[in-house]
């Protein structure tokens, strides 16, 4: 249930050694947050797949994503407006990119791990 991964939430969330990335943490506990009515939300809806536009333009022969997949997700931005929520054909850039984290995410994570190798 949502009660049950708040509660969850609430005991294991935090960076971890060696992580690359950390969440900010939560303003309250993950328990209190399910209870509060979220208000209108602004939500975009991710319609393609930028991994498989980049590997089309090389590869033509990369399968478009799914029908049904696509067909839920709208069915899903129907149901979150009939709640009042704004939604919207969107996504950040952020998900672009081979590992999702964008060119320049990958540029700083490869050339980390480079200044690493050569450190040790």
């Amino acid at each position: 249930s949502v009660r049950d991964a708040a509660a969850i939430l609430d005991v294991v969330a935090g960076p971890m050694p060696g992580d690359l990335f950390i969440a900010p943490p939560p303003r309250r506990p993950y328990c209190a947050e399910f209870r509060t009515p979220p208000g209108t939300l602004r939500i975009g809806l991710l319609m393609h797949d930028p991994l498989l536009d980049g590997l089309k333009a090389e590869q033509p022969h990369v399968p478009d994503m799914h029908r049904e997949c696509v067909a839920a997700v709208q069915e899903t931005g129907r149901v979150l407006e009939s709640l009042w929520h704004i939604v919207e054909a969107s996504y950040p850039s952020a998900l672009e990119g081979p590992t999702g984290l964008g060119p320049r995410s990958l540029g700083v994570i490869s050339a980390s791990a480079t200044a690493a190798a050569l450190d040790a």
